[in-house]
């Protein structure tokens, strides 16, 4: 019997390699598992190790291709650490994702990591590509100098929270991020970035095929700037949220608690805080100190429903109107204070192709700076509603006019209150009293 012992392993071996063959299940591959990658090393290295317990074996550009292939991984930085990026090419992850650096002790209470541009760093930091989720928590991301989205590029979901965008350029649009998916900020704060054309701070683009939606909510937008100095150039120092080229995919913004800051343009831009298509909605939202060409505060091109917030101080270029608010589209305004605005004209709120809808809240102390300059307050060439609203205290310099209101348009005025509103040179408030003050 011995004998026939190997003879029988033999076909038993042949018969097993005609069933793979015939196409019998190979050995299903190993399965992606999620895992965490405690980065320990801050030098631009492709080093994959991440094992746990072994020493500087683990770089930001090793987790994040782990993290890539190895779905819902998460990659935690040292919240004390600085990660400059020397080598070409940014970091890129196409999967879900999230990125923290909370596991140290801060000493001197809060603290981030930091990802940097490196000396002659010529690239954004860091893409997020289609159908990837990615999260951030406590990063600042600076020194990124891209085309388009100086620090970031999100195509997918890309979710900011207690992190900063700081000092960033991008030579078109999104000094900051440029977005074309959906991109949360909570806590977070976009300051000092600059682009040459669009969103000095975000830009947000609807693509092709889907809308481009932005949500702000207890966030900063400061100091962040589009140096474009040709016409059509310079939209949106602070964010521009805009359609696709075609213009037939309208984005989507809301902002809540949030404030829109000393953002700029060039005197031939618009919207040093804001250019808006699309649909917004706000709640106290504060647009304060923002300088533009036209539209200081906000140059909106598409639905706006504002509710509580103030439009503070800011202004318009001399040539240049809506100090506070530029409107070419259906805006409703719900106890908005608008206060201390400046323009050539409509130094508060320029109603242009527009239509807007005001109950409730001010507007005050607002100036029409120009000798041909009319509306201190607002200056309406499309329908206006004014409700329970108080306007007083407005000035406009020159003959065009209305230191209070100049409406030629449609205007139906409930139960407000017109005080104290000057435009010097004695012409009449057009399209409303016939006396300089109203």
């Amino acid at each position: 019997m011995r004998h026939h012992i190997r003879p029988i392993l033999f076909s038993l071996l042949a018969g097993a390699m005609a069933l793979a063959a015939l196409g019998a299940p190979a050995p299903l591959p190993a399965q992606a598992t999620p895992s965490t990658y405690l980065v320990d090393r801050t030098d631009d290295v492709i080093v994959i190790g991440c094992a746990p317990l072994t020493l500087n074996d683990c770089s930001l550009r090793g987790a994040v291709q782990n993290a890539n292939a190895n779905p819902g991984s998460t990659i935690e930085l040292d919240p004390l650490g600085t990660y400059t990026l020397t080598i070409i090419g940014e970091l890129v992850l196409s999967t879900t994702t999230t990125i923290n650096s909370q596991n140290g002790v801060c000493v001197f209470g809060a603290c981030s990591a930091v990802i940097k541009g490196g000396p002659s760093w010529s690239d954004r930091l860091l893409e997020v590509m289609p159908g990837a989720a990615v999260g951030v928590n406590h990063v600042e991301f600076t020194g990124g100098n891209a085309n388009n989205g100086g620090a970031l590029l999100n195509s997918g979901t890309l979710t900011l929270t207690t992190s900063q965008i700081f000092s960033n350029t991008a030579g078109g649009y999104g000094g900051g991020i440029l977005n074309f998916g959906n991109l949360t900020l909570t806590n977070t704060v976009v300051n000092g970035n600059k682009a040459l054309i669009v969103g000095g701070g975000i830009a947000s683009e609807s693509s092709d095929s889907l809308p481009a939606t932005l949500a702000i909510t207890n966030s900063t937008i400061v100091t962040n700037s589009t140096y474009g100095t040709i016409a059509g150039t310079g939209f949106g120092g602070g964010i521009a949220s805009f359609d696709n080229i075609s213009g037939t995919i309208h984005p989507k913004a809301t902002l809540s608690n949030s404030s829109i800051l000393s953002n700029t343009t060039d005197v031939v831009g618009l919207g040093g805080g804001l250019y808006l298509s699309g649909s917004n909605t706000f709640i106290n939202v504060t647009l304060r100190g923002n300088a533009s060409g036209s539209g200081g505060g906000a140059d909106v091109n598409g639905q706006l429903i504002m509710q509580g917030g103030v439009v503070l101080s800011n202004t318009g270029a001399i040539t240049g109107g809506g100090g506070g608010l530029y409107l070419n589209a259906v805006t409703s305004l719900i106890n908005v204070t608008v206060q201390g605005n400046s323009a050539s004209g409509g130094g508060g709120i320029e109603v242009s192709f527009g239509r807007l809808n005001m109950q409730g809240g001010s507007v005050v102390s607002n100036t029409a700076t120009t000798s041909s300059g009319s509306g201190g307050g607002i200056r309406a060439d499309g329908p206006l509603t004014l409700t329970n609203v108080w306007v007083g205290y407005n000035h406009a310099l020159g003959g065009g006019g209305g230191g209070g209101l100049s409406s030629n348009a449609p205007t139906l005025i409930t139960n407000s209150n017109f005080t104290h509103n000057n435009a010097e040179g004695g012409a009449a408030p057009s399209g409303w009293a016939a006396s300089p003050v109203c």
